[in-house]
């Protein structure tokens, strides 16, 4: 029997990406360009075809009354709300569109998840040499970090734009209970189940708060990051406000974004980053380095142990879990020449990725009352003594260039991580075949547009 009908629990780090997202904007944007226009109707029946597939395209989410329990993810059937069709047609104007939809959230107790489409856009930003058509299409799926993390975001826009022949052999998921039985009398069951075991939880929390223990939070691999550790596309809480004894000096940028968001796109490949390092994502950290240096000096700040905030993927302690990763801090040696930079970034990126975590072992699990207001409660202003990095840079491959719709194929990704009360400058470097694209998300109230100009044209200059 397929579970899904009586509802999925969300564990704790999922449901605390959930109640972040609820404070500030925490979605992730995976955008796709495609060498032809599309037709709306058709990328609605490709989607219907697709949506029994897999079974996160058709939950919503369903909080536990009083927060007795963790959310639950529970039915819902595919609408046209989770498709939105724009009519922006110029590339600046599907930019600025961008910029907002990036600053806001998805209500998840209606869906996790929307496919944004622009069926006809003009004057993409190229790379040299040889050119797509001038008139292109774009989709751009918007998912919550409570859903997938960055790799099952990827894995999710290959369910809806793989080439249809490959589709087919996947196996539905969907059950004949799943499909007889009433979503009203499913949410009901899951909403029984919830509550009770909740009220389990709360009692055995009160009586153990009562007798001296469970009085302080329990830290959890899954838990709220630390000074300085937002989550990769996320921002995150600080965590507590004395200093680490590690990490780096805030800048400029560790400071309040503002509420708009300001977007660039550069397109390069594979070729073009290597140049600078052995791996797409080392010459990617040198390319954007050598930028950030000239903006960090020309904004007054340092550049000595300036650094960088770098995904990376873990086996998390909780199966179910679906966020996945840590990010590490990447010191970007900007005070040594440039040639000199990629090895040791090599290095710190190759030790961080083999290294264990501090805590191998898994912590109790809080209740989700207490957790709830942990995040709730939070003072996400506080800026941190010290940070992890003073940018984030995101790399993700998203596979290979054989995405399709309707014969219009895809040629380019990118995305834009997303901002966090004390981060005003993210990258996203996104791979689909032999192209990179490198999406920049800035903060309107801390960079300002000629600023940011300059900066993605010093980034496009190292990369011609």
């Amino acid at each position: 029997m397929n579970a899904m009908w009586l509802g999925d629990r969300l564990g704790v780090g999922d449901a605390t990406m959930y109640w972040i997202g609820r404070r500030m904007p925490t979605d992730q944007f995976a955008v796709y360009s495609f060498d032809a226009p599309l037709s709306s109707a058709a990328v609605r029946a490709r989607v219907a075809e697709r949506i029994s597939i897999d079974s996160d395209l058709r939950v919503r989410l369903w909080d536990v009354p009083g927060d007795l329990d963790y959310p639950y993810w529970v039915p819902r059937e595919f609408g046209d709300d989770q498709i939105e069709i724009h009519r922006e047609t110029a590339y600046h104007a599907v930019l600025a569109r961008l910029a907002v939809l990036v600053s806001e959230s998805l209500d998840l107790h209606v869906s996790p998840w929307r496919l944004h489409v622009f069926p006809t856009v003009t004057d993409l930003p190229k790379v040299p040499g040889p050119t797509r058509p001038g008139i292109n299409g774009l989709v751009v799926l918007q998912v919550s970090h409570a859903l997938r993390d960055g790799r099952g975001v990827s894995a999710l826009a290959r369910v809806l734009l793989d080439p249809s022949a490959r589709v087919a052999e996947k196996a539905v998921d969907s059950s004949p209970v799943l499909d007889s039985v009433p979503a009203g009398v499913r949410a009901g069951v899951a909403a029984i189940r919830a509550t009770s075991l909740g009220a389990v939880r709360w009692a055995g929390a009160m009586v153990a708060e009562r007798t001296g223990g469970g009085s302080e939070p329990h830290p959890t691999t899954d838990s709220p990051a630390t000074p300085g550790d937002p989550i990769p596309e996320t921002p995150a809480i600080p965590q507590a406000p004395a200093p680490r004894p590690s990490g780096f000096a805030p800048t400029s940028l560790n400071v309040d974004p503002g509420a708009g968001r300001r977007l660039r796109i550069i397109p390069a490949d594979h070729d073009r980053l290597r140049r600078f390092g052995p791996t797409v994502t080392v010459g990617a950290l040198v390319v954007i380095g050598e930028a950030l240096r000239d903006l960090l000096l020309e904004r007054g700040d340092r550049i000595e142990q300036v650094a960088a905030e770098v995904t990376v993927a873990v086996e998390a302690a909780d199966p179910a879990a679906r966020n996945r990763y840590r990010n590490v801090g990447i010191d970007l040696r900007l005070e040594r020449p440039l040639e000199e930079r990629a090895a040791p970034i090599a290095a710190d990126l190759l030790a961080a990725r083999t290294a264990r975590p501090a805590s191998a072992t898994p912590a109790e699990v809080p209740p989700a009352w207490q957790r709830a207001r942990e995040v709730r409660e939070f003072p996400l202003h506080m800026r941190p003594d010290r940070m992890t990095g003073n940018t984030v840079i995101s790399s993700v491959d998203r596979g290979p260039a054989d995405l399709d719709i309707s014969g219009s194929r895809a040629f380019r990704s990118v995305g834009f991580p997303a901002l966090s009360p004390a981060m005003a400058l993210t990258h996203g470097v996104y791979g689909l075949g032999s192209s990179v694209t490198i999406g920049i998300c800035a903060g309107d109230a801390a960079i300002d547009e000629p600023t940011l100009d300059r900066y993605a044209d010093a980034i496009r200059a190292l990369l011609d």
